[in-house]
Formats: C-alpha cells, sequence, structure tokens
C-alpha cells in the first residue's frame, strides 16, 4: 500500500508540474511576507521555498493549526516589505462594465481612494476614474477588494468614455472558464431562515379507484441532429482541474445546461455553466456561479437554477450555510441571487446539505433533507409549504409537467399533487429498493429501478405494466426513456420492455473518450464529451435505440422469450437456516406465502429451486459510546454479521439472488446489569422475519451468453458497434 501511495504522490507532482504558473521576476527569501488566497478569504503567510514545479509554499496558522500548502504564483501577492516588493505576480485581470454599458475594459484593480478608483489595463496603463462611472455591481465589487488591501496610485485623467486608452478591447465575458483567477468572484449572499411557520404534515391519503391524469411535458421544436461544441478552457491549473459535472435538458425551452466543475485545490469548488440552444445547435457564453455551490437542476425556462452547497470548506460559512437551497436567475450577465434559505427544521440537527433537490416551476422546489424529509417549499417566501416523511434510501421526482410529485411512502409509491400534497393515488405491488424513479416524458408510465430490479407502471390503469428482475447488478444512476418501448438504465444497459431483457449495452469504459453526462430530450438522446485535462469538450446527440437494436428486438417472437421466471412457475423449496424444527417451518411458510403472492406455486422435482439460507459472516470489533447522563465507560465488543439470503436456482446453477446483512441498530440498548457484549448477543441471531419480506422477481430472464444482443459506444460521430468487452475471470480460473 505504501508503495502504490508514493507512486500516486509523484504522478500527481508531474501533473501539477506540466499545468501549473511559473515564478515572477521577483526572488522571495525565506521569511518574506505574503498574501494568499485560503478557503476564500485573503491571509497573511511567510514564503518558504520554491518547489520544483516553479510554486510557492508558504506557512501561516489557521485555527491554531500550522498548515504548509504549496500554491501556485498567481495564488500569491507579495506585501510591501517582502524580498521583491512590487515586483510579484500583479492582481489578476476582470472586466470592468460602465454605468451606460456600452464601455468595458479588462483591468486589474490598483487602489480606491474615496470616490476615485485607479485601474491597470493589460497595456499597463493606470485610468483614475470617479467609482460612480461604474456599473453598481462593479462599484461593489471595487469597494470588496478595496477592503482586503491595495495602495492608492497618482490620479490620471478621465473622459466620457472611463476606459479611454484601452488597447485591447475585451472579447471575453467575466467569469468565462480560462480567465485569470480574479476578484470577479460574486459577493457573498445572505442566507434566509426557513419559515416553517404553518407547514402541513402530509400521510399517505386514500384516493379510492384510480383515476389520474397524465402530465406530459410540452414538445419541444425540431432539435439540431448535429454535435455542438462547448467553450474550451485556457491550457493550464484551472482548465486540467475543470471535467463536466452534469447535464441538465431545460424541457419547456429546448436548452441544454452543462455543468463544469472546477477542484482545483486551496480552495472551494466552482461550478461553471454553458447554455446549449438544442434548436440551433450553438453554445452560449459560460456563467460562473459562486463558489462551493452544486447545481442540482435547471427549471423548465432554462432561467433558473437550483443549488446546494457542495461540501467545500468556506471561510465564515454557518450551519445555516451548510443546509441551504439557492435559487439563482441566470442572465448574459451571470447568475443573480433569487433568494437562499437554510431549509433544515428546527428539531433537526444535522447540519448537512439536502440529498435531493428539484424544481416544480420557478417558484415552487422540492428537496429531501436527513434522514428521510421530504418538504416543498415556495421559494421567494422562503417558506415551507407541505412535508412528509418517504422511504429510507428513496429520491421523489416530479412529473414533466410538474402537476404530481411521486415518492415511496410506507412500502408503496404514490403521486402526491406537487403543491398541495394531497394524495392523487397509489400504486400497487411493493417497491422494494429504488434507486431511480423517472416519469416518461409524456407522463403515461412511471418507472422505479434499483440495481437488480426495474418496476413500471401505467399510469393511465394504475397498475404494473412490467416488474422484471435482472441476475446481474446494472447502473441505476438515471433512466432514460427512448422511442419504441425501451427504457436505458445507469446510460448503458438498455433494456427492451416489451421482451423484458436487457437487449444491447452502450459502453461508457474509463479512457475511452466515453460520454460523462447524458439525458433524453425531444426523442433524441443527448450526451457530452471531454477530452483529457477539460480540453475539447462537446453536447452530441443520437437516436436510440439504433437500427441494428430494432433488428435483434424483431428476432425475438413470444416464442423465444428467455423467461424462465414469471407467473405459473414452480418451485421447490430448499430451507437452510439456522434454526430448530419451528423456525425452519415459519422460514418454509412464509416463502410459500411471498410465491403465491407473486402468482407461482410451490412444487417438487422441477428445474427452479427456492433456496433460502442463514450464515455468519466476519467478525470485527466496535466501539461503543454511552449516550446521556451515564457513568459507564466507552467499551469494545466484537459484532459478528448475520447473514439471510434468497436465491434461485435453475438446475443446480443461480441465476439471482439477494440477501441482507443484518446490523445492529443504530442506538443500542443495555439493559441494567447488562455488558454491551451481551446487550450485542440479543441481536446476533438470524433474520428470519426477513423471508416474510423478501421481493422476489415475478419476471426474470435466463441469463444466457448471447444476451446481450450487443455492444455500442457512443462518439462525437454517433453511434459504432463495438466487440464484447473481456469476461470477467471467475475464481479459480
Amino acid at each position: 500500500m505504501q508503495r502504490i501511495v508514493a507512486g500516486l504522490v509523484v504522478a500527481f507532482g508531474l501533473l501539477v508540474g506540466l499545468c501549473g504558473a511559473q515564478p515572477g521576476d521577483a526572488k522571495l527569501k525565506p521569511g518574506d511576507k505574503v498574501e494568499i488566497e485560503w478557503v476564500g478569504k485573503r491571509i497573511q503567510a511567510e514564503f518558504v521555498e520554491y518547489s520544483g514545479t516553479g510554486w510557492i509554499t508558504v506557512t501561516f496558522f489557521n485555527d491554531g493549526i500550522k498548515m504548509t500548502p504549496t500554491l501556485p504564483p498567481s495564488d500569491i501577492r507579495v506585501l510591501d516589505g517582502g524580498g521583491g516588493a512590487g515586483k510579484g505576480p500583479k492582481r489578476p485581470l476582470r472586466t470592468w462594465t460602465d454605468t451606460t454599458g456600452k464601455f468595458k475594459t479588462k483591468a486589474r484593480f490598483i487602489a480606491l481612494d474615496g470616490d476615485e478608483l485607479t485601474l491597470e489595463t493589460e497595456a499597463g496603463k493606470k485610468v483614475t476614474m470617479e467609482l460612480s462611472k461604474l456599473s453598481d455591481a462593479d462599484q461593489a465589487m471595487a469597494r470588496k477588494i478595496a477592503a482586503k488591501a491595495g495602495p492608492k496610485p497618482s490620479a490620471d485623467g478621465a473622459t466620457d468614455n472611463p476606459f479611454a486608452g484601452t488597447t485591447q478591447p475585451d472579447r471575453r465575458r467575466a467569469g468565462e472558464p480560462g480567465m485569470d483567477k480574479a476578484d470577479d468572484e460574486p459577493a457573498a449572499v445572505e442566507v434566509a431562515a426557513g419559515d416553517w411557520s404553518g407547514c402541513k404534515t402530509i400521510t399517505e391519503g386514500t384516493s379510492g379507484a384510480w383515476s389520474v391524469p397524465l402530465d406530459g411535458a410540452a414538445l419541444p421544436e425540431k432539435l439540431t441532429t448535429t454535435s455542438i461544441p462547448l467553450p474550451q478552457s485556457a491550457p493550464g491549473r484551472e482548465g486540467f482541474f475543470e471535467k463536466v459535472d452534469s447535464l441538465h435538458l431545460a424541457c419547456g425551452a429546448g436548452r441544454g445546461c452543462v455543468v463544469i466543475h472546477d477542484s482545483s485545490p486551496g480552495g472551494p469548488g466552482k461550478a461553471t455553466l454553458s447554455f446549449v440552444d438544442l434548436v440551433r445547435g450553438k453554445a452560449g457564453n459560460p456563467v460562473r456561479m459562486p463558489s462551493g455551490l452544486k447545481v442540482l437542476d435547471v427549471d423548465r425556462s432554462g432561467e433558473f437554477v437550483l443549488t446546494v452547497p457542495d461540501g467545500s470548506m468556506r471561510s465564515g460559512q454557518t450551519d445555516r450555510h451548510k443546509s441551504s437551497l439557492g435559487v439563482w436567475k441566470v442572465n448574459g450577465r451571470g447568475a443573480e441571487p433569487v433568494r437562499l434559505w437554510n431549509v433544515q427544521q428546527p428539531d433537526n440537527n444535522h447540519t448537512v446539505a439536502p440529498s435531493y433537490a428539484e424544481f416544480i416551476d420557478a417558484e415552487h422546489v422540492v428537496c429531501v433533507t436527513f434522514p428521510n424529509r421530504l418538504a416543498v417549499w415556495n421559494v421567494s417566501q422562503a417558506k415551507a409549504i407541505y412535508a412528509m416523511e418517504i422511504d429510507n434510501g428513496n429520491e421523489p421526482v416530479v412529473s414533466p409537467g410538474g402537476k404530481y410529485l411521486a415518492a415511496a411512502v410506507g412500502g408503496k409509491v404514490c403521486l402526491f399533487d406537487a403543491l398541495t400534497g394531497e394524495t392523487a393515488g397509489c400504486l400497487p405491488g411493493g417497491h422494494g429498493t429504488i434507486d431511480r424513479l423517472s416519469f416518461r416524458p409524456d407522463g403515461g408510465q412511471l418507472a422505479s429501478l434499483s440495481s437488480m430490479r426495474l418496476v413500471v407502471w401505467d399510469l393511465a390503469k394504475g397498475e404494473v405494466y412490467r416488474d422484471m428482475a435482472f441476475s446481474t447488478g446494472i447502473g441505476s444512476d438515471s433512466v432514460d426513456w427512448l422511442y419504441g418501448g425501451y427504457v436505458l438504465c445507469g446510460g448503458s444497459s438498455l433494456v427492451d420492455l416489451e421482451h423484458r431483457v436487457v437487449i444491447w449495452e452502450y459502453l461508457r469504459d474509463a479512457g475511452r473518450g466515453a460520454p460523462v453526462a447524458w439525458g433524453e430530450y425531444g426523442g433524441q438522446f443527448w450526451y457530452a464529451f471531454e477530452a483529457a485535462g477539460g480540453q475539447g469538450r462537446m453536447l452530441s446527440t443520437a437516436f436510440l435505440p439504433h437500427d441494428d437494436v430494432r433488428r435483434a428486438a424483431a428476432s425475438l417472437t413470444s416464442a423465444e422469450q428467455p423467461m424462465i421466471v414469471q407467473p405459473g412457475a414452480s418451485f421447490t423449496l430448499d430451507i437452510r437456516v439456522q434454526g430448530d424444527a419451528a423456525e425452519q417451518q415459519q422460514v418454509h411458510k412464509a416463502l410459500t406465502d411471498r410465491l403465491e403472492a407473486a402468482g407461482m406455486t410451490v412444487g417438487n422435482g422441477g428445474p427452479l429451486v427456492l433456496q433460502a439460507t442463514t450464515s455468519t459472516g466476519e467478525s470485527r470489533e466496535m466501539s461503543f459510546r454511552a449516550i446521556g447522563p451515564s457513568s459507564r465507560k466507552d467499551e469494545t465488543a466484537t459484532v459478528t454479521e448475520q447473514i439471510s439470503t434468497v436465491a434461485i436456482l435453475e438446475n443446480g446453477k443461480t441465476i439471482w439472488q439477494t440477501g441482507t446483512g443484518g446490523r445492529l441498530p443504530l442506538f443500542l440498548e443495555v439493559r441494567r446489569g447488562e455488558t454491551i457484549q451481551q446487550a450485542i448477543a440479543r441481536h446476533q441471531a438470524p433474520d428470519f422475519a426477513y423471508f416474510g419480506q423478501v421481493d422476489l422477481p415475478r419476471f426474470l430472464a435466463r441469463p444466457v451468453d448471447v444476451r446481450p444482443f450487443g455492444f455500442s459506444r457512443l462518439t462525437p460521430q454517433g453511434v459504432v458497434n463495438t466487440n464484447p468487452p473481456p469476461r470477467p475471470q471467475s475464481p479459480g480460473n
């Protein structure tokens, strides 16, 4: 392990050397005073040495802890009295605009003396002007920079054009990737306290017979079919650390938004938005968001952006910031805050960012906070309208038209009126584990996906359309509905709903220029590419499934559907649990009931076997600490994992398996006179109740060597068929 870590450190150092800047002309001496930017603020430090890559090592104390980071010269400003005072790297350039908006220039801040601002242009000319001649935003930025540092120079004259004498006009907007890291970081925005007064608590209601009108999205104009180049980063440090983070498709505006995240070391992350006109096939100017934010959603109009904190450290950040939501309006000048507020409920002590958030419309959003509290908010008032507890680990989803909210509540998937919380209807069948819920774009179906199971409901009838299990896990972080009855799971596994099989794989292995973000919109599949080092980004599109998939599906007739498990199938039960005769009979009856509930029967002698086993896993030492007033000291005890497994076998070969590793409760109750080990022993027993709750697949395709039928890669030029990837070697081979 030590050799591996050392190799990684060396490799990282080489990359930094290639991407870092060179030091300025001034040569600093150990102990010289410098100013650096650290987690969002400027602080004083001492020069230590120049590194082999040209970066500069400094030292300072932060909250009593000695820090010795190595930073690029562009992040360091030499203070007066230093070995190279006045000769070190200058303050970076930024774009300044006058009050009329007609005149702009790229210049660096020099000083602010009262109402007189001095700038230095790219050509090195000093320009002094009245601060009032600048736009309101730039006046505020000048005051913010002046509060940090900067002696005033002598003044020059000014004309009606405050930037007269500028030799090179600005050709890029402030905040564009590749510009110098500068003071155009948007000013901090106050985070309001969320208003929970009058918030309704919603529980699943009764809805009677299913009668839920469909809620689909509007059809877009004809969209481009060509790849769209995205703005590139300039070579260097920022470009190296920038990566495509996500793709959002504004279904009401024919626009896409590619989010690019900059994770440069030494400060909070930064997100840049590249908006794309999907009709004209053109990308607009990038918009830089304030640092430390993660973009979760873009509304249907493509005008508003929803953010949460990205978890990076920021100076002065409070618990209110950590649990906040933000709505921003995007325009040609950048992103302007509409509302930022804390969504943490007063009785919730967990100060973490929401795990999920989505627009209902521009004025309403829904979010989920730890552990499982869903809340719908009025944005302008920062007011909670209603809240409910949803099932553990499940994310809700808003219908394409914004009318409904689908969520897993009490073991069922229900649809609620998105703005009032009233129950519209609950769907039949237990949902099991849900990694992703997704409405079909026309609102006609709803999918529930996990790595081992896909359930699709017909929302016109309120009944299950497909319930299929997978013999091996598939990607489950996304669901994209494709034309002709296909669902793309995790961006790679294409499911043919009619034939209930994974019929094709779109490979996305690393290092091959694979798509890094994707989504379906307007009958087309959109995917963002990124070359190494943040160079060569583009947004491409294709019509999926392609013709080879359709030909493969056409070869499957009803008689050839490779279904081994389906309603009517007969199973032999094989009970191998660690228990007495009564406990084994309990498991036998529980699994018989589960099979009959799925439309199958119990018999003897057939090729299908349903096997139940219990076993013990690894043992490990754990420490326990008393909560609340107690004289009990911390104790260490041994915990052994209790495993319960259910498997389906065909002719002795396992074709499907699920299970649970019995864990201790979050809080362990210790009775008077008990040791920790004795309290644990009460939970160290087989979990027989699991067998009465397990979700068995109603449809399961037989895993055979020819499935899936083919493999392809998505490239900037479209779909390219390829050979199957090498099969993983089984143990012992």
